[in-house]
């Protein structure tokens, strides 16, 4: 019985282990694949573009707590709803002017 409580003990210690490994490496790679992302933002100075998909991440988590919809749906919903508002305002000359 003890013998088993140690088996126990090391397989779970390995299967923390194997988890971390795992959340490290996504991350590392996520980094590896959206740095030279957002170099290329920076460069070519669509620094508005990266401020403009971070605040509508932001918003499309609000709309699926405050709905209840699930967060694929809210973003299909933002994705969809916001290039649209921004083609109303580039219609209207004053905000267009504003925005240059």
């Amino acid at each position: 019985m003890f013998i088993h409580m140690i088996i126990g003990t090391i397989i779970n210690g390995i299967h923390i282990w194997l988890s971390m490994f795992v959340i490290i490496t996504v991350s590392v790679s996520i980094g590896l694949i959206f740095a030279p992302l957002g170099c290329l933002v920076l460069w070519k100075r669509y620094v508005y573009f990266g401020d403009g998909l971070a605040h509508a991440s932001m918003f499309a988590g609000i709309v699926s707590v405050m709905s209840g919809l699930p967060i694929f749906y809210a973003d299909c919903l933002v994705a969809v709803c916001l290039p649209l508002s921004f083609l109303n305002c580039a219609v209207i000359p004053v905000i267009a002017q504003q925005s240059v």
